[in-house]
């Protein structure tokens, strides 16, 4: 077989790559913090190694490959109090759950949070009746943090 350079022979139809036979060792931390080693062979065409039918991935938890949670508030409830006001029951969810969260609520808007960091998604506040308000929800996990708010009507409650 005559080939110049790397590539095909057309005459021949034969690959004019050079090869090789190569044994590969990955050693990787998963997500656990558990400690894996892999050994396998495989050949070098062109540099690129080929472990032949290994096709894996192999789980390391980045800033960029982090799962993502979704943050969402919402009004549970309310309910008119003597006079006029409300009593709002806001709540807070995220998707998927997550653990050691604490959340914080900024019952107006005004970029005070109001309440003390909770586990506790859930608060009730007295709004005036017959208002439109906005109310936000932080949740907080380490050093890590999303806000999200919710818009809503309070009740006529004449």
């Amino acid at each position: 077989m005559t080939c110049l350079g790397q590539g095909y022979n057309r005459v021949t139809k034969q690959s004019c790559f050079t090869t090789r036979t190569v044994s590969v060792a990955v050693r990787y931390t998963d997500m656990n913090t558990n400690t894996h080693n892999i050994n396998k062979k495989g050949i070098v065409i062109l540099g690129i190694a080929v472990l032949g039918i290994l096709m894996m991935a192999v789980p390391v938890r980045t800033a960029l490959t982090a799962p993502t949670v979704t943050l969402a508030a919402s009004v549970q409830d309310q309910s008119c109090q003597g006079g006029d006001f409300v009593n709002v029951t806001l709540t807070a969810s995220l998707n998927p759950p997550q653990r050691n969260v604490r959340y914080t609520w900024d019952f107006n808007n005004d970029g005070i949070f109001d309440t003390a960091p909770s586990t506790n998604p859930t608060v009730t506040h007295a709004y005036l009746d017959e208002t439109n308000q906005t109310a936000v929800v932080k949740v907080t996990k380490g050093t890590r943090s999303a806000t999200d708010s919710v818009t809503f009507a309070t009740l006529d409650c004449r």
